[in-house]
């Protein structure tokens, strides 16, 4: 009987603060944002990123990448090779040894 007092009163007390809340932020609601009002023709943002030296950076970075990842596809299509042949002699080094004994 009491827990159910307890739970009723915390649960009325709840509710109040609720209301509370709300009823404040009805008061005192912000401000809309204002409508947009266009104040430039030019673009405003990225207008000085793109400057000739930094476009040539970019594309000489962009170039040394690929060729690291070209070098780096070239290594590892060597390193299965080298791996293949590495097999290939092992095998036929106990094929070898077999029919030895």
């Amino acid at each position: 009987m009491t827990l159910v007092l307890v739970v009723r009163h915390s649960v009325e007390n709840c509710c109040r603060i609720i209301i509370l809340i709300l009823s404040f932020q009805v008061r005192f609601k912000p401000l809309p944002i204002p409508a947009l009002e266009p104040d430039s023709k030019a673009p405003i943002f990225g207008v000085l990123d793109a400057t000739e030296e930094k476009l040539i950076d970019r594309k000489k970075r962009a170039q040394q990448l690929y060729q690291e990842q070209l070098e780096m596809v070239a290594q590892r299509k060597r390193d299965a090779i080298l791996k293949d042949l590495q097999n290939q002699k092992e095998e036929s080094d106990m094929l070898e040894r077999t029919r030895r004994e």
